[in-house]
């Protein structure tokens, strides 16, 4: 039984793909060599502190609903984490912190997709990059849709005719203590 073998040697393609990743990384620019990673690892570790408040408010709310809309509540404040994650990434970073924007109110879409913030200094601070200051500020714009999203479902699923927390407060108070609120 014969043994087939190649007929070029593995040795030296192993060495040629080495010299070329080498002379590949050697040419890469570190993007980060002028910010410091406490900056870095402070804003990453307040981003996921931030993020834990989305199921928070969830169930947040789900305590003031009724009992059959709780899971519902929890999921839409999910769900509104991913629609608000995505638009923010999109078109939402360019158009609430451009820098070349033509009026004060709006900017326009030069960072579409976050292009070309990926090692800038962001606009809030030069301490840390603008990717990292957008990862920031999208944990805010998700907490404050899931608090407005909680809310409304709150008021839209009440009993009572006056729809909102109020009332909700209210109905749990005059079930537990017998009250006539």
């Amino acid at each position: 039984m014969s043994i087939c073998k190649p007929s070029y040697d593995w040795q030296h393609q192993k060495a040629a793909i080495r010299i070329a990743v080498w002379n590949s990384l050697a040419n890469i620019k570190f993007r980060n060599q002028w910010y410091n990673t406490g900056d870095q690892a402070y804003i990453i570790i307040s981003g996921a502190m931030v993020l834990i408040m989305v199921p928070g408010l969830g169930f947040l709310y789900s305590g003031l609903a009724r009992r059959k809309s709780a899971l519902s509540l929890i999921w839409a404040c999910l769900c509104s984490c991913a629609v608000v994650t995505f638009q923010w990434y999109f078109w939402g970073y360019s158009l609430a912190f451009s820098s070349g924007a033509t009026n004060g109110f709006i900017g326009n879409l030069k960072h579409f997709a976050l292009q070309g913030v990926l090692g800038q200094p962001s606009p809030g601070s030069a301490l840390i990059p603008e990717l990292l200051y957008s990862f920031y500020q999208v944990r805010f714009a998700i907490v404050h849709i899931a608090e407005i999203t909680s809310q409304n479902l709150t008021g839209i699923w009440a009993d009572d005719s006056d729809n909102g927390i109020d009332a909700i407060r209210r109905r749990h108070c005059c079930h537990r203590h017998g009250c006539d609120c």
